[in-house]
This record gives structure tokens, sequence and C-alpha cells, in this order.
């Protein structure tokens, strides 16, 4: 990371985005690839990064968003990068025996 980069996340949490020139099925994968790789370089980094999904997946926000990319470019995905306050508290979930089916042998 780049003594720049470095200033910048130490003011705050950033916003980015992931474009790609296509917008077809094996460009989505391609992004999907760079957002796995852009997260765990993050996380190996000491840096948590959280995807802001909702503004990519509805058509409205999506072309708004796309003010902020080069004619041509399409937002794959935005996401939060920065450093984490600490462990957060684990998030409840069902007991999986709610929705699991039994066996039906």
């Amino acid at each position: 990371m780049g003594e720049r980069d470095a200033e910048a996340l130490s003011a705050g949490p950033l916003v980015g985005l992931l474009s790609t020139v296509a917008d077809t099925e094996a460009a989505w994968v391609r992004a999907g690839l760079a957002w796995q790789r852009l997260a765990l370089a993050a996380h190996a980094g000491g840096l948590a990064v959280a995807p802001l999904t909702a503004v990519v997946e509805n058509p409205r926000t999506r072309r708004a968003a796309s003010a902020l990319v080069p004619a041509g470019q399409h937002i794959q995905m935005l996401f939060r990068l920065g450093r984490s306050p600490g462990p957060l508290p684990p998030t409840s979930r069902r007991d999986p025996t709610l929705i699991l089916m039994p066996d039906r042998a």
C-alpha cells in the first residue's frame, strides 16, 4: 500500500468500485474473481471490505452510479474498504432443524 493510500485509509473508510468493459455473464464472473482477490488481499493487509450490493442490484441506482465510471464501463460492484473497529459480535442464525427437511428414507 502506498503512502497516499495509507493516508486516505487513516481518514476513514473508502468506497471503491469494480467495473468491466462488457456487461456479460463472462464479465460478471471476472468481476467476481477480482472481488475475491481484492477481499483476500485486503484481509491479509489487515483491512475489512463490505460489498454495497444494493446500489448495483437496483437498475435505477446502478444507472445513477454509472456516472462514476468512464463511458463504456459497467459497474459490477461497489464496496467499502477500511480498518475494522475490532471483532464484532456474531449475528444470530436460525436453527438448521427449523428449515431442513427430514430424510425420507
